[in-house]
């Protein structure tokens, strides 16, 4: 789908039906090229413009995220074809701090560490975690989101594929998730 910080913009005020329409449009078109799996809806809270994600990210607004989250779901998989979105990137990862990550404009290979902000760390306590971070999710996963790729961040220190408490007992045990949970190729190598 296209960009969601624009989509937002224009979609919020119609409680989400761009979206939707958007979501359905990419799920046709996915499906007459053989692919039946979107990696959409983006949950993200983006806190920092710089962050190398904003684009993909509704709003800084956690309430937001989650309606238009919980639409883009709605439009993917209630579209008339088998298919399946993605709530990503499972968790915190529009929170990373300054310098904590990579800035690598591009791919490039010439990463500028002082300036990143992708595959950063998130210092935060449970409360902002749940709040700020998780709350967006919970819409799309009360629609039923089939998928949820899990983050190249980091959540007070920990890698989040390394976090059992994060991935099995916060979204699969008491989220109650029972979906796929993905991951992105080379995430899981140490950084």
């Amino acid at each position: 789908p296209p960009a969601d910080l624009g989509v937002a913009v224009a979609s919020a005020a119609a409680g989400g039906a761009a979206v939707e329409e958007l979501g359905a449009l990419a799920a046709r078109e996915s499906a007459a090229c053989g692919i039946n799996w979107i990696f959409s809806p983006c949950a993200a809270v983006a806190l920092d413009l710089r962050w190398g994600r904003t684009y993909e990210s509704f709003s800084e607004d956690p309430a937001l995220c989650g309606r238009l989250s919980a639409a883009e779901v709605r439009g993917i998989q209630r579209c008339g074809l088998p298919m399946a979105a993605c709530a990503k990137h499972w968790v915190a990862d529009g929170g990373t701090a300054l310098g904590t990550g990579k800035f690598d404009m591009g791919g490039i290979g010439k990463a500028v560490k002082s300036f990143g902000l992708d595959q950063g760390n998130a210092d935060c306590d449970d409360a902002e975690l749940r709040a700020t971070h998780v709350a967006p999710y919970l819409p799309a996963l009360a629609e039923g989101v089939l998928t949820v790729m899990v983050s190249y961040s980091s959540l007070n220190g920990v890698k989040c594929h390394a976090s059992r408490a994060l991935v099995t007992g916060l979204l699969k045990e008491e989220l109650g998730f029972r979906g796929v949970v993905g991951s992105v190729e080379r995430s899981a190598r140490p950084s």
